[in-house]
């Protein structure tokens, strides 16, 4: 029979396999936890971390665990596994992850417009392009446009 732990490791598993996914849903590649016009942006290892958090979380309150008591538990107590649990987690994760990835766009596209509007020969075409770019890709975009202005 699995422990509590055992089921909550798998569940946070499932989890951090969802913010995984995530960030693969996303295109941007799996990038390493950097500082993105001074705001931080946690890569592929936040949603992986998130991803598991968010799922354990989960499950703890609303799933097979949520009628757990840690503090008596016992070989009559009996702890379950299953598959939907696990899917759960797995939506979850992805779920976590997109929250945090939204959150960190927005904070990096309110940076952007504050950049832009500092930049006075900006032709149409760049105005375009960084206004269709995901927000990451746009600083990035920005912080080339800045370079070019400033040789």
């Amino acid at each position: 029979m699995p422990s509590v732990w055992d089921c909550l490791f798998k569940i946070m598993f499932a989890g951090a396999f969802g913010g995984l996914v995530n960030t693969l849903l996303k295109g941007e590649g799996l990038s390493m936890p950097n500082w993105r016009v001074g705001v931080f942006c946690p890569g592929f290892l936040g949603d992986i971390i998130i991803g598991g958090a968010a799922a354990s979380v989960s499950w703890g309150l609303y799933g097979a665990g949520s009628g757990i008591d840690l503090a008596a538990e016992s070989e009559r107590q009996i702890v379950s596994l299953t598959i939907s649990a696990l899917s759960g987690a797995f939506l979850i994760g992805i779920g976590g992850a997109r929250w945090l990835s939204a959150e960190v766009n927005k904070q990096i596209a309110q940076k952007n417009t504050g950049l832009a509007a500092k930049l006075n020969d900006v032709n149409p075409q760049e105005c375009t392009d960084l206004a269709t770019l995901p927000p990451v890709l746009a600083a990035k975009h920005l912080e080339q446009i800045k370079l070019n202005t400033a040789q």
